[in-house]
């Protein structure tokens, strides 16, 4: 069982349920995956980091929103390669640069990526847009 601050969720074969709030949400056969959450916290651990570095250097971000695949091995008992795309929401312009090396320093600095780096192939990219 996996707890993240309110809510808990159970990944098995045989059993998949939400708990939210004490009430159970039957996800049978429409929940997560682990490989899933595997590649979700991989996505949302990036995000948050670039997001921090993005506020650090002052680039007013409205949102980061993040888009991941997953590709397996030839040994399809584990994942050989998972692609990355970010899409920062800004309500002025931002040098692509500054939103480059930023992307760089999250894959530095993320304790979920710096995990699973030495093992698969990561591949990030980053588009910004303004709102």
């Amino acid at each position: 069982m996996m707890q993240v601050k309110v809510a808990k969720t159970v990944v098995d074969q045989s059993e998949c349920y939400a708990e939210v709030g004490g009430k159970k949400i039957n996800m049978t056969g429409s929940g997560p995956s682990p490989t899933d959450l595997l590649i979700a916290s991989l996505g949302g651990c990036l995000a948050l980091t670039l997001q921090s570095i993005l506020q650090k250097r002052r680039v007013n971000v409205e949102k980061v929103e993040v888009d991941t695949k997953a590709y397996y091995s030839n040994d399809p008992a584990y994942f050989g390669e998972v692609d990355v795309h970010f899409r920062v929401k800004t309500k002025r312009p931002v040098d692509n640069t500054v939103l480059q090396s930023s992307v760089q320093l999250a894959e530095k600095y993320c304790p979920v990526h710096l995990t699973y780096s030495n093992q698969v192939e990561i591949n990030t990219s980053c588009s910004a847009e303004q709102s």
